[in-house]
């Protein structure tokens, strides 16, 4: 009877504040916390029938209570590791792309850059081949309308030279021919002169 009217008095005199603890605790569903401990199971079958007293159940919700709020923070740590994996591998997977892109982005610029510059290079060589060949046709041309030109004015002047000689010769011959008929009558024969240089041949014809 004793026992029994303190545990009642120890139950009657539980502090506001444990019967809040525990109603908040079974808001957070932790609604198996009025169940029987098994420490108080394992008691003897004479401490069975004793009720529990107000501050073993406080001990016993606290260990139950810190249990939970290990596996909980557990969990977290768990959920929040594999959260923290994920990111950083969905992160090096975008910088994996990103790089990627960006090295492609780069030899595209880059061929494209070559390509232009051998464009640019292969024009820029075919003007000046373009304008050396020009150059040198304009200048085989010059060269051959000058040869032309010379030949031109040496022929032309050979022309006029015989043309002068011919003018000269028939000149010179129709003054012989216009002069030969008077040179005729007062030319008499040298008789003088080739008696002169030729005696023994006077004397054999007069003899």
């Amino acid at each position: 009877r004793r026992a029994s009217a303190s545990a009642s008095a120890s139950s009657a005199a539980l502090p506001v504040r444990a019967v809040t603890g525990a109603t908040r605790e079974r808001g957070l569903g932790l609604d198996d916390l009025a169940a029987p401990t098994p420490r108080a199971g394992a008691r003897g079958l004479d401490q069975a029938a004793v009720p529990v007293t107000a501050a073993e159940w406080l001990e016993d919700l606290r260990h139950r209570m810190a249990r939970r709020l290990q596996r909980a923070w557990h969990i977290f740590s768990a959920r929040r590791a594999n959260r923290r994996r994920a990111a950083a591998s969905m992160l090096t997977r975008h910088c994996e792309a990103c790089r990627s892109a960006l090295v492609r982005a780069a030899l595209a610029r880059l061929r494209a850059h070559s390509c232009a510059v051998a464009e640019a290079a292969a024009t820029e060589v075919s003007r000046r081949v373009r304008g050396w060949l020009a150059r040198r046709h304009v200048a085989h041309r010059l060269a051959r309308h000058r040869a032309l030109a010379a030949r031109d004015r040496r022929a032309r002047w050979r022309l006029a030279v015989r043309a002068l000689d011919a003018w000269r010769g028939r000149v010179a011959r129709a003054e012989l021919w216009r002069s030969l008929p008077s040179s005729l009558l007062r030319r008499a024969p040298p008789a003088e002169l080739f008696w002169r240089r030729f005696p023994a041949d006077g004397k054999f014809a007069v003899s």
